[in-house]
């Protein structure tokens, strides 16, 4: 991985989640530059689907596009995105054929998948993580700490630009609620008004 070119990469895509509120943008301009960066043939975001036991496929890169599917994929099957969203804890594997913690998902089995690094996206303080940002190799191959600490680099912002993102909609919800009321009290104000100009006459 050529250092300078991965960090210039970075800067890039940190501007780029400070410029616009568009997600799946972001998520894809974050699959595509991490694996282009570290030299890996297929990238994906999974998001997590609330309380549910599943796994949403949300953003690819170097699948074709009928593989991008709205349905859900249990994580509790043993998925290596499920198992590194129920454990808790990034999961890199350099030869899936030796894997005993997961196993291969139907979408990876279709790509011959031989090696892959999951790693969490945050979610909440206190909560369990919002997803996983994937990359995927049709061969074996070891991930440099390099490599792995620029993952992760792309996947904290992410975590951070979705809790900006949702609180910047909680907040637009709670000043309309707001102009809501203003708007309903003055208008009381001005029925009221009314009552009592129609009593003094």
């Amino acid at each position: 991985m050529d250092k300078q070119n991965a960090l210039r990469k970075l800067a890039e895509f940190a501007i780029l989640c400070n410029l616009t509120n568009d997600i799946y943008r972001i998520m894809d301009t974050a699959c595509r530059t991490v694996a282009e960066t570290i030299g890996t043939d297929l990238a994906k975001v999974l998001r997590k689907a609330g309380a549910e036991d599943h796994l949403y496929l949300v953003s690819i890169f170097g699948y074709e596009q009928n593989d991008f599917s709205d349905e859900p994929r249990k994580f509790k099957e043993s998925s290596a995105a499920g198992y590194a969203v129920e454990s808790g804890t990034d999961v890199v594997s350099e030869n899936v054929e030796k894997e005993k913690r997961f196993s291969l998902s139907a979408l990876e089995k279709k790509y011959d998948i031989s090696s892959m690094a999951n790693i969490l996206i945050p979610g909440k303080p206190g909560d369990e993580a919002w997803g996983v940002l994937e990359v995927d190799c049709s061969e074996p191959r070891k991930f440099t700490d390099d490599e792995l600490a620029y993952l992760k680099s792309f996947a904290e912002l992410l975590g951070t630009v979705i809790a900006r993102i949702r609180l910047e909609h909680q907040l637009q919800e709670t000043l309309s609620y707001r102009e809501g009321l203003l708007a309903e009290a003055n208008d009381w104000l001005g029925r009221t008004n009314e009552s009592i100009k129609k009593l003094i006459k």
